[in-house]
Formats: structure tokens, C-alpha cells, sequence
């Protein structure tokens, strides 16, 4: 499946609730007549990364089919306060009704795309490869990973059948690391990645025994994160994960870890201040 079919195929599932929690707009119903046309712009009301811009063809003839969209960005352009974002001409009717859930849309994704961006401009020199995790909205996976690719980050695993992940619950259920790795090889075979969560150095020496395609540093401090790239000798890849912040992510990459994972840029992330203005 392609990225751009999952893209649509995502939006399409969760375009009905969002118009069906948002119910009939009974205000323009009352006032706008049924063929009464407008035009508006979307008004960017704070910087940031625009994202989600192919989706509001979609979400704006989702109730009337007159109505046309003419975005004046692309999604990944960085834009200024008071930046016009899109143009749209149509259906008074088709454009107001779908306002809100049109904006909830945009502001969302570019709101994931901003923060994405931020985290990146600060690894920028760096050889660190910035990823996203699996903390999104529900219903909302593609589209949010979407977003932070368009911020500049590359997709963690999709879904958890995309790659073995053995995290501390694993790892006591399985009791202890050497046991988890065996049965999950003798269950999956060489067919899959296998990622093994460490806490510690002494945790992460065992792990350079077992048959692992890539070593998660879970909340190590920078320090014991230098150590480790130092003990791990570009032998297998290491993710540092936990605890790091747009404060302290400068210091992370400079260790020379191999990739960065942030939750907090699609479950942290502020939406981006954007509105729909008629003129």
C-alpha cells in the first residue's frame, strides 16, 4: 500500500465521525442561501509548518461538490504570521459547514509538522536520523505520520506488525532479554526486524550477544549514551529514546547515536493557530 493511498484511505475513514460529531450547521443553514457562493482564505495566525493542505479538496466537497481550493503553500513551507495558506471559492453553504473540521485537520497536522521541524533544525549537521513512534491518535495513524514526515523525520514502525520490539513488559513476561530473543527468533524466524530495549550499559552488554538488528537506549542520560555508541564500535544501531527535549536533543545527537525517537511530536504536539476568514 502506498503512502498516499494509506493517506486518503485514513481520511476517509475518519472523515464521517469527525462531520457527524460536528452535526448539521444548522447558523449557515439559516443564513446562507443553498446557491449562495463566497470566497475565503486561510489565515495562518502564528509561524509554522504547513501540513495537511492535499486533504481539504476533500474535506471541503465532502457536503457540497461546488467548491474549489487554491492553496497558495505547500505542505512542508514554513509560513509567517498572517501568511495566506489557501484560497477557497464556492458554496457559502459547502465552505462554512465544514470550517471547523477542515481547520481541526489542518491546524492538527501542521501542528506535528512544526514541532517535527523544530526537533530536526537542531540534530541539523548531525548524522542522527530523527523518528516518530506509534503515540498518535487513534484513528488518525497515517495521517499524524504523515505530518511528521512532512516536519522532516522518517516513520518508526506503523503498526506492531511491522517489526519485533521487545520493551520492559516483554522482556519480563519472557523473563529476561536472552529468553525473549530466542523465542520470538524461533517463532518469526530471520523474517523480521528485532529491536531490544536496554536501561542500562550493563543491560546493553548483553545485548551485543543476542541476534538483534538494532539496540533502544530507554531513558539513558547523554553520558551513558556516549558510552554506549563508544562500547557498541558501529557494530549494530543503536535509538536513544526517553527524556529528550527540544532543550537537550543537541546534546543527545552529538554522542553519535544512530537515530532519536520522539513521542512527544505527534502526542505533545500544540496545534498551529490557523483561521478561515471570508471576504
Amino acid at each position: 500500500m502506498s503512502q498516499k493511498f494509506s493517506l486518503l484511505e485514513n481520511l476517509e475513514n475518519i472523515l464521517p465521525l469527525a462531520f457527524a460529531e460536528d452535526g448539521p450547521d444548522i447558523t449557515t443553514q439559516a443564513l446562507a442561501d443553498l446557491h449562495e457562493n463566497v470566497k475565503a482564505r486561510i489565515i495562518a495566525k502564528a509561524p509554522g509548518v504547513v501540513c495537511g493542505l492535499p486533504l481539504l479538496p476533500y474535506i471541503f466537497t465532502y457536503r457540497m461538490s461546488n467548491v474549489s481550493i487554491n492553496p497558495q503553500v505547500h505542505d512542508g513551507d514554513v509560513v509567517q504570521k498572517d501568511s495566506v495558506v489557501a484560497i477557497l471559492e464556492g458554496s457559502a453553504l459547502g465552505i462554512l459547514s465544514a470550517e471547523r473540521v477542515g481547520l481541526n485537520f489542518l491546524q492538527r497536522l501542521s501542528g506535528i509538522a512544526t514541532l517535527t521541524r523544530k526537533f530536526l533544525t537542531l540534530v541539523q549537521g548531525t548524522p542522527v536520523v530523527l523518528l516518530d513512534t506509534r503515540k498518535t491518535v487513534p484513528g488518525w495513524r497515517h495521517l499524524e505520520k504523515y505530518a511528521t514526515r512532512v516536519g522532516g523525520a522518517k516513520n518508526n514502525r506503523m503498526s506492531a506488525a511491522e517489526a519485533v520490539m521487545l520493551k520492559d513488559n516483554h522482556l519480563v513476561l519472557a523473563k529476561g532479554p536472552a529468553a525473549a530473543v530466542k523465542k520470538v527468533r524461533e517463532y518469526h524466524g530471520d523474517k523480521v526486524e528485532v529491536v531490544l530495549e536496554v536501561r542500562n550499559l550493563e543491560e546493553l552488554k548483553e545485548a551485543f550477544t543476542l541476534p538483534v538488528n538494532k539496540i533502544m537506549l530507554d531513558n539513558f542520560t547523554v553520558e551513558n549514551v556516549r558510552q554506549a555508541v563508544a562500547l557498541a564500535g558501529g557494530r549494530i544501531p543503536l535509538e536513544a529514546t526517553g527524556g529528550i527535549n527540544l532543550q537537550n536533543i543537541k546534546e543527545f545527537a552529538a554522542t553519535g547515536v544512530n537515530f532519536i525517537s520522539i513521542g512527544a511530536i505527534t502526542h505533545s504536539a500544540p496545534a498551529l493557530d490557523l483561521s478561515l476568514e471570508v471576504s
